[in-house]
């Protein structure tokens, strides 16, 4: 598709929004989305708040690129004074947006000629033994001796690929079945999508094949303190770095405890797309003004995991770290160039903000954004601008906004939904419950929030002490504050949830209470503020569980009339845990009602 009929006049699309705003009576399932004016670090609006039942939710993203995290205080209190809407007007940069067309114009025109990798022919025997070289330490790469020398035997050969296993690890022949799963996936699946879907991948050692290692040192990196599924190393890709710096090989590493199915499915999925975008950025002939550097980590990963949902395999990569986000989406940074420089390569709800950020990208822009992200030589913001035709800044209000309505049944003019993927029901092995809100009362209200650099918080104004509601946001300028005011329909049901700790410490119970309207309770579950990955320690929630039995056990009936209170039996609780708790249910109409609390001591974001 040409690069000038994908742009999308987004700005427009909202500022046409706003000045009908104030004239457009609520509709079912609409929603109205303001993006407000911020000076110097400061928002004031004055908002008609007639009604008892009023929710709006404040939408606060930082632009800044700094880790932060910044301090943001929401204030609010009944006033007299007239309504008052301070409305961003659209961002508009002629000079900028031909830039961005201009270079993507030049793209599309190299990935029309652009020339194939050198094909080479599949060696008939490749070598029965091999040795690679692996950092096995923290940070010192130039120390020849925090690498490990690990010699290992051919397994199995493929039409694309061959596998060698490290010869240290104790059951190899346990191991075959594994080695066979790996084959036959990559053969039959992740190759020719790769291939057809998002680019190729250099054949450095010119044999033919991709090579797969599996190793058990994949269990104790870092001195014993790093276990990691598998990895790529873009060192390997190259021909004259040095042993034991590369290894002069198109390959990955992968943890000989992997299994056969779903899961080792994934991880081949997601680390060929690593492969694929080195080679392609690196070595790839596009813009000779761009230079030629791997991409950034934070669209690195968010592509290799929107490989993994092309395939379809599990969510086992993916569920708890789009959970960890949604449990606390001030905490983490979306845009982070070098995920281990910042220290933050572990972290997984900052994985799940990018993933959940280009997954609604793609829906905006386009199915194909994916290979034109990967087939270039740009990187970070600019790679994604010149793919979207769209500045960052407009993207990332928007695509924080999708979010929250993303599963609640509400749409908002120029907002582009959040498709296919429901974030207010089970993911996997998570329940998840929408992005956690933090609820101020829009009558002597005064809440304080850290906001992660290139995070995102979200504020539910509710319970007005009048017909019209003050409410302002502070910051310090330097976090490049974004303000969006999201206007939900009239006679929304509301549920709130408080946490009590009991008196040994070691259980809680919970108070929920309906506002605004019935609700039927559904689901409940509690998960770790910053899960692990392993389900099973990580969540009270279980897939297959009949729909219901968690509600009855905790709260009883599951029916709850407007104005009603629930309070649970006592729930036994992991020791010295942070939790979330949530309560998932439906209103009279239908339409998803979630709530969530934290208990416990919050960890510093």
């Amino acid at each position: 598709m040409d690069a000038q009929k994908r742009r999308r006049p987004g700005a427009c699309v909202f500022a046409l929004l706003l000045l009908l705003a104030p004239c457009i009576l609520p509709r079912a399932h609409a929603a109205s989305v303001v993006p407000l004016t911020v000076r110097d670090g400061r928002c004031e609006a004055v908002l008609a708040t007639a009604r008892p039942d009023e929710q709006l939710y404040l939408v606060l993203g930082s632009l800044s690129r700094a880790a932060g995290p910044c301090r943001v205080t929401v204030r609010t209190e009944a006033t007299t004074g007239p309504e008052t809407v301070p409305i961003e007007p659209p961002a508009r940069d002629r000079a900028e947006a031909a830039y961005l067309c201009e270079l993507g114009e030049r793209l599309e025109r190299v990935r029309r000629r652009r020339t194939q990798f050198e094909q080479f022919v599949s060696l008939a025997e490749p070598p029965r033994e091999k040795v690679f070289h692996l950092f096995t330490g923290e940070q010192d790469f130039r120390n020849t001796r925090e690498y490990a020398a690990v010699a290992a035997e051919l397994r199995a050969v493929g039409r694309h690929c061959q596998v060698y296993v490290d010869r240290n690890h104790r059951d190899r022949a346990g191991l075959q079945p594994t080695v066979e799963d790996a084959v036959r996936t990559f053969d039959e699946a992740v190759y020719p999508l790769a291939r057809r879907q998002l680019g190729q991948v250099l054949d450095v050692d010119r044999d033919g094949r991709f090579t797969i290692l599996f190793t058990p040192w994949l269990a104790r990196l870092q001195k014993g303190k790093v276990a990691l599924g598998g990895f790529v190393r873009g060192s390997d890709f190259y021909r004259d770095v040095a042993a034991p710096f590369g290894n002069h090989c198109d390959m990955m590493y992968l943890n000989t405890d992997l299994k056969p199915g779903p899961h080792l499915r994934t991880l081949l999925a997601h680390e060929y797309t690593h492969a694929v975008v080195f080679s392609e950025h690196v070595f790839g002939e596009y813009l000779p003004v761009a230079g030629r550097r791997d991409e950034e980590s934070w669209l690195n990963e968010a592509l290799a995991h929107m490989a993994e949902e092309a395939h379809g395999y599990s969510w086992s990569n993916l569920d708890y770290r789009v959970s960890a986000f949604l449990n606390a989406p001030q905490r983490y940074r979306l845009v982070v160039p070098d995920y281990y420089g910042a220290g933050i390569w572990r972290d997984p709800g900052t994985r799940g903000s990018a993933y959940l950020f280009l997954r609604w990208c793609r829906d905006r822009c386009g199915a194909d954004l994916p290979a034109r992200l990967i087939q270039s030589n740009l990187q970070g913001t600019l790679n994604l601008e010149v793919a979207a035709q769209q500045r960052f800044a407009d993207l990332f209000r928007e695509w924080s906004a999708a979010l929250l309505l993303a599963g609640t049944g509400a749409a908002a003019d120029g907002v582009a939904p959040l498709r296919g993927l429901d974030l207010r029901r089970p993911l996997g092995s998570r329940m998840l419950c929408g992005p956690r809100c933090e609820e101020v009362p829009l009558h002597r209200g005064d809440h304080e929030i850290h906001v992660a650099g290139t995070g995102v918080a979200y504020v539910l104004l509710h319970s007005p002490g009048a017909a019209r509601s003050r409410v302002t946001v502070t910051a310090d300028p330097a976090a490049e504050l974004q303000v969006s005011l999201i206007r939900l329909p009239g006679r929304t049901a509301r549920l709130s949830l408080r946490c009590e700790t009991g008196p040994d410490g070691k259980s809680v119970r919970l108070t929920v209470r309906t506002h605004g309207g019935a609700v039927r309770l559904e689901n409940a579950a509690w998960e770790r503020l910053v899960p692990s990955g392993e389900a099973a320690t990580d969540t009270s929630y279980r897939p297959g569980a009949q729909t219901g039995t968690t509600v009855r056990a905790w709260f009883g009936e599951p029916g709850l009339e407007p104005g009603e209170s629930r309070r649970s039996a006592s729930l036994p609780i992991p020791a010295g845990a942070t939790l979330v708790f949530r309560v998932t249910g439906t209103d009279r109409q239908g339409n998803p009602v979630t709530t969530q609390a934290v208990h416990g001591a919050r960890p510093a974001p």
